[in-house]
């Protein structure tokens, strides 16, 4: 919403209300937002279970955290749309949900990975952009949505792409890090597990 937000503010966006054969229906809350969490799981299985917990064991966190992030946005240079900006912000993002991983919870211990919480954050920013918003997921559109945005400067909307290509996104993505980092820090200084 920070980025939507950011990226309307700057003229990045034309916002209207989605006609009435737009809006999702409950079949399409149930069915699309089930593969779209379907597909947030095995991402962060993927990416952050396989790569960064197998890593972590012989790495530092730090290290563990971050080459699966590039890793992530590499990957999504293939999509349609992908450019320099959206590759580096994807990894960004991949950064944030590698420290999202690592969360201490609220008592400050070290809780473990916290898959729950990553997926949940990659979930929720697939559905809002998408069906909330109706902008393009990592250049993926979607149909059904509650409001209609056109991208117009594409600077700030991303384009084709999505906000993950615009500066509105990068803007968000660091504060979101650098916050994500200072809450994960004393985890991230730990020892390999071996």
């Amino acid at each position: 919403t920070a980025c939507f937000c950011i990226a309307w503010g700057k003229g990045g966006l034309v916002v209207s209300p989605a006609g009435p054969d737009e809006g999702p229906t409950s079949r399409d809350w149930m069915l699309r937002g089930g593969a779209m969490l379907v597909a947030a799981l095995f991402e962060e299985l993927a990416f952050r279970v396989a790569m960064v917990g197998v890593l972590a064991r012989v790495l530092p966190v730090s290290l563990a955290v971050g080459l699966p992030a590039a890793l992530f946005g590499l990957l999504h240079a293939m999509n349609p749309g992908a450019t320099t900006l959206s590759v580096m912000n994807t990894a960004l993002a991949g950064l944030l949900l590698g420290l999202l991983f690592f969360d201490r919870g609220a008592t400050g211990r070290a809780t473990g990975p916290s898959l729950p919480l990553a997926t949940g954050f990659h979930f929720s920013w697939n559905v809002t952009m998408g069906y909330v918003y109706g902008i393009p997921i990592s250049g993926h559109p979607t149909n059904a949505r509650l409001l209609k945005t056109e991208p117009v400067d594409i600077l700030w909307s991303g384009g084709s792409y999505g906000l993950e290509a615009g500066v509105a996104a990068t803007i968000v993505l660091v504060v979101a890090t650098v916050l994500a980092f200072l809450y994960a820090a004393p985890r991230l200084r730990e020892q390999p597990a071996s």
